[in-house]
C-alpha cells in the first residue's frame, strides 16, 4: 500500500520522534503505531511558541502595522501584541501541514478567526452587450509626421 513506509525506518531516533505524533501499542514484543491527532495538536502547539520565541529574540516585527512601520526611522516601540506573534507563528508553521490540520490549531490556540475582507471591485467596465465597440470620434486625423508644424 505504501512502499516507501519502509524508508522511515531508516530514520535515526524514530521511536522519540514518533511519539510526539502517535499513540504506541507494544504486542507479542513488536511495536505498532497509531496517529493520535491530539498529539499531534499539543506537539504542533510546543513548536508554535518555540517559534514564537524566536521571533522575540531576534526582534521581528509581526503585527498587522509592520508595513507601516517600515517606513519610519529610529528608535520604535514594539506594539506587538501576544496574539499577533501567535497567529505569526501558527502561519509560519500552516505552510507545511494540512489544512485541516492547520484550522484544528488555531482552535486549540484559541485564535479569533480573521475577518474576511470583501474583495476588490472590478478593475474594468463590466462589458453590457456582445456587440462590436465603435470609436465615436475618428483619432485617425492626429497620426501625420508632421502634426507638431500645424499648432
Amino acid at each position: 500500500m505504501f512502499p516507501n513506509c519502509v524508508l522511515l525506518l531508516k530514520l535515526p531516533d524514530l521511536e522519540k520522534l514518533l511519539r510526539h505524533v502517535t499513540e504506541e501499542k507494544e504486542i507479542d514484543k513488536k511495536k505498532y503505531y497509531k496517529y493520535s491527532k491530539e498529539k499531534t495538536i499539543k506537539w504542533l502547539e510546543k513548536k508554535v511558541h518555540q517559534t514564537v520565541s524566536a521571533l522575540k529574540t531576534n526582534n521581528i516585527n509581526v503585527s498587522a502595522r509592520v508595513q507601516a512601520n517600515a517606513f519610519f526611522f529610529g528608535d520604535q516601540v514594539s506594539s506587538d501584541r501576544e496574539e499577533d506573534y501567535i497567529r505569526y507563528a501558527h502561519g509560519l508553521i500552516s505552510d507545511y501541514i494540512p489544512k485541516e490540520l492547520s484550522d484544528d490549531l488555531a482552535k486549540y490556540l484559541k485564535l479569533p478567526e480573521t475577518s474576511v475582507s470583501l474583495p476588490n471591485p472590478p478593475s474594468k467596465k463590466v462589458k453590457l452587450s456582445d456587440e462590436p465597440v465603435e470609436a465615436k470620434e475618428d483619432y485617425t486625423k492626429f497620426n501625420r509626421k508632421d502634426l507638431k508644424t500645424e499648432k
